[in-house]
């Protein structure tokens, strides 16, 4: 699938190989590889001088990736 990524965690290993071996796309599936989350913690963001929302969206993003990991196994991304 063009601009999109499966990333499987690695307590899944079955759908990775099954996603590896069904995708038409060398690099469509990536298996996550980190060992714990690097957000052990939540912690307050220092001031910006960035306008607008845009680390807070990437965080957002980053917690659902790593929600559907742990729930499902797998989530798929767009690039």
């Amino acid at each position: 699938m063009a601009g999109f990524l499966f990333i499987v965690s690695a307590t899944t290993p079955g759908i990775y190989t099954y996603l590896k071996l069904t995708s038409k796309s060398e690099d469509g599936v990536l298996l996550d590889r980190r060992k714990v989350d690097r957000r052990r913690s939540p912690q307050g963001v220092t001031l910006e001088r960035r306008n607008g929302e845009r680390r807070h969206n990437g965080e957002r993003r980053h917690s659902s990736v790593a929600t559907d990991l742990q729930k499902y196994g797998w989530v798929l991304v767009h690039r």
